[in-house]
C-alpha cells in the first residue's frame, strides 16, 4: 500500500527502529517536507524527508523549555496531548521518502491545520535547524500551498 505524504501529515511509525532515547516503540511523527524541490520523480528514492517526532509533555519541562509546540489531543490527530520540541533530538532528516510512503509500518493519523503549520514553520525558522533544511521545508510548504511564509535567510 502506497501513501502520499503532504506537509502536516501526522503518522505513527510502528516499532520505530531508531530511538535516540529508550526502547523501540510506536512513535508519532509530523511530515514537514522533503528535499525534492529540485529533483524529479524518477529519482524519488533519493528524496530525503524532514520529519519531527512528538513526546508526552512533562509538566515541569513544558514551562522551562520555550521552543516547543503543544498539541491538544481533542484538537489534533494525536491520541494524547503531546509536544513537538524544536531541537536536534526530535528532528529526523535521513529517511527516504519512498521508504515512508511504501512501508507497512506507517499509519496515517490525520493532517494538521494550516494555521498550526504556519506557527510550527515560524518556530522552525527561529530554531537551530540547519539552513539547508529550513530552505527545503520552506519549499515544501510552498509546494503544498501553505503560503505567506517568510523565506529563510
Amino acid at each position: 500500500m502506497t501513501i502520499e505524504l503532504k506537509v502536516g501529515t501526522v503518522f505513527i511509525w510502528k516499532n520505530f527502529p531508531f530511538p535516540r532515547h529508550g526502547e523501540v516503540k510506536n512513535r508519532y511523527f509530523i511530515y514537514l517536507g522533503d528535499s525534492s524541490s529540485l529533483l524529479t520523480p524518477t529519482i524519488s528514492a533519493s528524496v530525503i524527508t524532514y520529519i519531527s517526532t512528538t513526546t508526552t509533555p512533562k509538566i515541569d519541562l513544558k514551562y522551562e523549555i520555550k521552543d516547543y509546540y503543544y498539541f491538544n489531543a481533542n484538537e489534533s490527530p494525536f491520541d494524547k496531548d503531546c509536544i513537538m520540541y524544536f531541537d536536534q533530538f526530535s528532528f529526523y532528516n535521513n529517511v527516504p521518502k519512498s521508504f515512508l510512503e511504501n512501508s507497512e509500518n506507517i499509519q496515517i493519523k490525520g493532517k494538521l491545520k494550516t494555521n498550526v503549520l504556519k506557527e510550527i514553520y515560524n518556530k522552525i525558522l527561529k530554531s537551530k535547524y540547519p539552513k539547508n533544511a529550513k530552505i527545503d521545508i520552506y519549499d515544501s510548504f510552498k509546494r503544498d500551498n501553505i503560503t505567506g511564509l517568510k523565506a529563510p535567510k
